[in-house]
């Protein structure tokens, strides 16, 4: 019997240390299979936030000022610089324009005539002083209104002669051009018409339930369609209500347009009327809804293994917010970690694992110093 002890012993011994590596291989086996049945989720951090309060239009862009361009002086046109549609700066020539056959010579026999006047008045005045009495005063005055229909004449045909090239008097975008190289325009016709492109005024429609939330100043994102997005400002809002469309007619200015725009382009306007702060902020995405109720699914470390994650329900009370992002007044705390996406197939106290947790690089100037003082694996650099 004593013999046989030690072997007892020793199996025994055997047994346990066996019995200990089941364990351990079953406890291994376990978490596995955990990880293999825990359910991939996006989680997002709960934390404090603002919502825009927007109130959406659509309308027309409208030019600040426009103006007919008309011939001031009778041509044939020579050239012809600008066509329809065409965007142009102040001082852009437009059109240059011949004279006509009898005009040709205008300026040079207005310059002409100016001088026979002239020397006929100096004529008088002489024989005047001369002898006096000798010239009829009515004659002298005569003379002197000779000279002054000749400098008359001559700074017409010097303004007709500068009228024949026509410029562009502001930035615009030119319209209604239907002339040709070589046609005749005489003095009066209208050529084209240019729209300023530098600033523009909105016209909208609003509910008149929401005028109340309205005041001049208020900010306005205006997109037009197809082009670049700027930023302008209330600056009247309606004097009266169509009461058989409920509206009002609000004036939005934009001074700094985008490039690109064009009156009579359509545009959607975002007016931001407040905001509205709140300690937790959620998208409206992650909120679901059972039986008229909202909840959320949380995401909580085991307390027994942190390493592991299980689910958890949260009823929620809802405050204000907008078509993508709501207040939570009750039911969460700045910190939860709230399933994204993810949420089919989950129930309470279901194991989850977290997935594509994003990693947020510290900034360039903590960065850089790192990099500067430790080498590879982190350790001072010699």
């Amino acid at each position: 019997m004593m013999v046989c002890t030690p072997r007892l012993l020793v199996l025994t011994g055997l047994a346990v240390l066996a019995a200990c590596s089941g364990q351990t291989d079953d406890s291994q086996d376990n978490d596995a299979a955990v990880e293999r049945i825990a359910l991939p989720v996006q989680v997002l951090e709960a934390g404090p936030g603002s919502i825009a309060q927007v109130v959406e239009a659509q309308a027309r862009l409208r030019s600040t000022r426009h103006q007919e361009l008309v011939i001031l002086a009778p041509g044939i046109i020579r050239e012809l610089h600008v066509m329809d549609g065409q965007v142009v700066e102040a001082g852009d020539p437009l059109l240059e324009m011949d004279p006509l056959p009898d005009d040709m010579d205008a300026v040079a026999e207005a310059e002409n005539a100016l001088r026979r006047a002239q020397r006929h008045l100096q004529r008088l005045e002489a024989l005047q002083e001369r002898i006096s009495g000798a010239v009829a005063q009515s004659d002298i005055d005569q003379a002197n209104d000779g000279v002054e229909d000749a400098q008359l004449q001559l700074t017409r045909a010097q303004r007709d002669r500068s009228n024949r090239q026509l410029v562009a008097p502001f930035h615009g975008v030119i319209e209604g051009v239907e002339v040709t190289i070589g046609q005749r325009l005489d003095r009066g016709t209208l050529f084209a018409r240019i729209q300023d492109v530098a600033s523009f005024t909105i016209h909208a429609k609003i509910p008149e339930t929401v005028l109340p939330r309205l005041r001049t100043g208020l900010p306005v994102d205006v997109h037009p369609v197809g082009a670049e997005i700027a930023q302008g400002t209330i600056i009247s809002l309606p004097a009266a209500v169509d009461r058989e469309r409920g509206t009002g007619t609000l004036i939005v200015r934009v001074d700094e347009p985008g490039g690109d725009w064009r009156p009579g382009s359509f545009a959607v306007l975002r007016i931001h009327t407040e905001r509205i702060e709140g300690d937790v902020v959620l998208p409206r995405g992650a909120v679901l809804q059972q039986r008229n109720r909202s909840y959320v699914w949380v995401v909580v470390a085991d307390p027994e293994d942190p390493d592991h994650h299980y689910v958890d329900r949260r009823w929620l009370r809802l405050g204000r917010g907008d078509e993508d992002s709501v207040v939570i007044e009750d039911g969460l705390q700045a910190g939860d970690l709230v399933v994204r996406d993810g949420t089919s197939g989950l129930r309470e106290q279901v194991p989850v694992r977290l997935h594509e947790q994003t990693y947020q690089p510290p900034p360039a100037e903590e960065k850089e110093e790192d990099e500067t003082t430790s080498g590879r694996g982190g350790r001072p650099s010699s």
